[in-house]
């Protein structure tokens, strides 16, 4: 062992009560070279501090006296000396043979362990890449599968609006719908239904016993009405023709009392009868 303070062998050793141990002079020394004199002082090593003062012992009680020991302390160790350290040197010399063998073989098993451990770690960085790979792979795939359930989710959510837009534009125009159908009889009479047409009065009033012409006016119509009237009545007039065609017959005769409107009740009789007659 050697001093810290003088980086030689130990001579007369004293020990501080942190456990270092120097040489008695080597302390001695550094003691005294702290000026001003002072009984607090520090380890040269780790700087604990210790008090250099005797302590009185008859200030201690009997049963602890044992127990206190003083700052610096002699400590006695077994030291080898010269001629230990020669016996030392010609046995060491002697064994070198036998030494290096076992030391040749120790390296021998400490490379093939090393080698081994190589070994593993090469096959072990090998599982670690492929198992990277993957786990990279994976996170690709978890990453793309979340992209597009946000954009399917993203879809959903238009398509579920269109559709609840479409749904109330539907109801709305079935509710129209259902309107226009309740009240259906209205929309026929307002475009030309044959209920709006009104039948012609007759020429003749049958209340009473005198005939009396009357004069009809007939109503003008006006758009889809007008054009299924006329279409109508130029049926009939086809019709009409052909049958005069298939059917000729003379012309009746009205007297002119009778369209003048001047008849009397002695005339009605002979009026009608020859009527009937030129009929005939």
């Amino acid at each position: 062992m050697s001093c810290c303070i003088c980086l030689e062998d130990l001579d007369s050793p004293v020990s501080l009560p942190c456990g270092h141990v120097f040489c008695q002079e080597c302390l001695k020394r550094a003691v005294q070279a702290i000026q001003p004199y002072s009984t607090l002082h520090a380890c040269p090593t780790c700087r604990s501090h210790y008090f250099i003062t005797p302590l009185d012992i008859t200030t201690v009680p009997p049963h602890l006296r044992p127990h206190v020991t003083p700052s610096i302390r002699r400590v006695y160790l077994d030291l080898p000396t010269k001629a230990k350290k020669n016996s030392y040197a010609s046995t060491s010399k002697e064994s070198s043979p036998e030494l290096s063998r076992t030391l040749s073989t120790e390296v021998a098993r400490l490379r093939a362990e090393v080698e081994a451990l190589r070994h593993n770690c090469s096959l072990w960085r090998r599982r670690a890449e492929v198992h990277s790979s993957a786990t990279v792979g994976l996170l690709e795939l978890s990453k793309t599968a979340r992209d597009q359930i946000i954009q399917t989710c993203r879809e959903r959510d238009t398509i579920q609006r269109d559709y609840y837009k479409l749904n109330h534009d539907f109801k709305r125009q079935q509710a129209i719908l259902q309107a226009l159908v309740s009240n259906g009889s209205m929309p026929q009479q307002r475009f030309g239904s044959p209920s709006n047409l009104q039948e012609p009065q007759p020429l003749i009033d049958q209340s009473t016993s005198r005939p009396k012409v009357l004069a009809t006016t007939p109503q003008r119509l006006s758009g889809p009405m007008e054009s299924q009237s006329r279409k109508r009545l130029r049926s009939e007039d086809e019709d009409g023709d052909s049958a005069s065609a298939a059917y000729p017959s003379r012309p009746i005769k009205i007297p002119r009392r009778l369209e003048t409107g001047s008849l009397d009740e002695s005339g009605t009789r002979s009026t009608v009868a020859q009527l009937r007659t030129e009929t005939s």
